[in-house]
């Protein structure tokens, strides 16, 4: 059998593996393990250390990124944030919504913040943001109607467009709602594939990435406020949220 990240067969941790891995890594940034500035070991070898996937791995780094915790450098590796006692103060899990209007809330919060980082990321973005913002579409119209491939390019990106905007509790916050939306997240790219709107969503994010490119905070506020939008409309579709939180 397989150990868990924490070295053990069992347990009651219910959080999902990546975010298992971001938490041993985030004690390890915290209790000096990684020092700021030091280099990351290389995706496989810390999801050999952890008895994990190079996915999960990916994944956990993603998260940390997204909380401004680490930086990735073209070619070069992950690094530690170099003042990452600022971004530790913000942890970058929390647990899924246990019900309609826990749900319901959660969207409405993830609008709130993913309007503000889209707004600052056109603002504030950097040529190295902006290729991997590209790259990751470019994964993601690659992914195809791909579930699992194409909900994590969906999380990729926007945790990209999260890092682009350069405020660690802001990104912090972000990365713990789309952890705790992630199956509200893959039932509307479910509902696109079964009702063939999935080039829509795909361009949706492409219109994102451009009004980040172009330093159009309007274009790239919009662009994020019509996928969450319809995110909202999905899972009011399907009974998941109280109806008196979802706007007119």
């Amino acid at each position: 059998m397989p150990r868990s990240v924490n070295g053990r067969t069992g347990g009651v941790d219910r959080r999902s593996l990546p975010e298992q891995v971001a938490a041993r890594l985030h004690q390890q940034i915290a209790d000096g393990t990684y020092s700021g500035g030091a280099r990351l070991p290389h995706q496989r070898d810390l999801a050999a250390s952890f008895g994990v996937s190079t996915a999960v791995a990916r994944e956990a780094l993603a998260l940390l990124g997204a909380a401004g915790l680490v930086r990735t450098r073209s070619g070069q590796g992950t690094f530690v944030a170099d003042l990452p006692d600022v971004a530790l103060r913000f942890p970058a899990w929390v647990a899924a919504p246990s019900g309609p209007l826990e749900l319901a809330e959660a969207i409405e919060a993830r609008d709130v913040l993913e309007h503000a980082t889209a707004t600052r990321a056109a603002r504030r973005r950097t040529d190295e943001d902006v290729m991997r913002l590209r790259e990751i579409l470019a994964e993601m119209r690659a992914a195809g109607a791909d579930l699992d491939a194409f909900v994590e390019t969906d999380l990729a990106l926007h945790l990209a467009v999260a890092a682009a905007a350069r405020n660690g509790p802001l990104a912090g916050a972000l990365a713990a709602l789309h952890r705790a939306l992630r199956e509200t997240v893959a039932l509307g790219v479910q509902d696109a594939i079964d009702h063939d709107w999935l080039p829509a969503l795909v361009e949706a994010h492409a219109d994102l990435v451009e009004g980040v490119a172009k330093g159009d905070p309007h274009d790239a506020g919009a662009a994020m406020d019509g996928m969450i939008d319809r995110l909202r409309i999905v899972a009011a579709g399907h009974g998941m949220i109280v109806s008196d939180r979802i706007d007119d």
